[in-house]
């Protein structure tokens, strides 16, 4: 959905979004372009890289099958620069006005 001035102004698929904007309760998006370090993904830490994982995919990966799988794709699509693996990581902010 998007406002007058062509901003997106909700995720119709989230629950909270969708309710802000169903009030009629004016909701800006803005993106944040910015990059994830996933490096530790490959470190011998393993609670670290379970914690990261479980970050990157939004569920608890410490007992899932395909673990390889998942480590191997990131790193195939990861930026390798300066010893450290890079993803691009966009996050949004949503400002909510009251008037």
């Amino acid at each position: 959905m998007f406002g007058n001035t062509g901003e997106i102004l909700c995720f119709p698929h989230d629950p909270a979004v969708r309710d802000i904007w169903t009030l009629s309760i004016p909701l800006r998006r803005e993106s944040i372009h910015a990059v994830l370090d996933i490096s530790t993904c490959f470190g011998e830490d393993e609670k670290a890289v379970n914690d990261l994982l479980s970050f990157i995919i939004h569920t608890d990966v410490s007992n899932i099958s395909g673990r390889d799988v998942l480590l191997a794709c990131l790193k195939e699509n990861a930026i390798h620069e300066n010893g450290r693996y890079l993803l691009p990581h966009t996050v949004d902010v949503f400002n909510i006005s009251n008037t």
